[in-house]
């Protein structure tokens, strides 16, 4: 019995695959490198807006439980906190059910900066879909909510027990995925934010 090769058409549906997922590894380092540059021109890190953002969202998360929301170490939320503590930005307070967890809160000082985070959100998906007609962005915007989806309940799927829905998995993203299509500035409610 021979083997025979596989057919161009075949070939080339792998190669696009695979191209695919290239492409859209590049295109969220991309996204990735502009956050930065526009992170650091405020004198912050993607890593100080995204947590800024998360407890604009989520005011007084426990530093394990905003671990678990950005998928870094309690460790990395500590030092993170300390800094933006430091700017007076943050301020840790005690829970009052468990004196040994602290609750993490946004200070009114950083409502300033939380607009600022917005405004370059904004400015960040109008340079990705600048050249986009709407009905393009629209059409993105679906396939990519798609993908996350999917990947979401492959992810579940491969962890049993885990217990959390594709959905929840799809509410705790990073908030940098969340950026709408839109080149209008985002609203400052907590309810928008990430």
């Amino acid at each position: 019995m021979s083997v025979s090769n596989p057919s161009h058409t075949e070939r080339g549906a792998e190669t696009d695959r695979a191209d695919f997922l290239l492409l859209l590894h590049d295109v969220a380092r991309l996204t990735r490198i502009e956050t930065d540059r526009r992170a650091r021109a405020q004198g912050m890190t993607r890593a100080q807006w995204v947590m800024l953002l998360k407890l604009a969202r989520h005011p007084g998360l426990s530093q394990k439980d905003l671990a678990e929301l950005l998928e870094v170490e309690p460790m990395t939320v500590a030092r993170l906190t300390d800094r933006l503590a430091e700017r007076g930005l943050v301020e840790r307070r005690g829970d009052p059910a468990d004196r040994r967890i602290w609750r993490l809160h946004l200070r009114d000082q950083a409502a300033p900066l939380i607009q600022q985070i917005q405004t370059e959100r904004a400015a960040i998906a109008a340079l990705i879909t600048r050249d986009l007609p709407a009905p393009m962005r629209d059409v993105t915007e679906q396939a990519l909510l798609q993908i996350k989806r999917s990947l979401a309940e492959a992810t579940q799927s491969e962890a049993p027990g885990h217990g959390e829905s594709p959905d929840a998995a799809n509410n705790q993203s990073n908030a940098f995925v969340k950026i709408p299509f839109t080149a209008q500035p985002l609203h400052s409610s907590a309810s928008e934010i990430g």
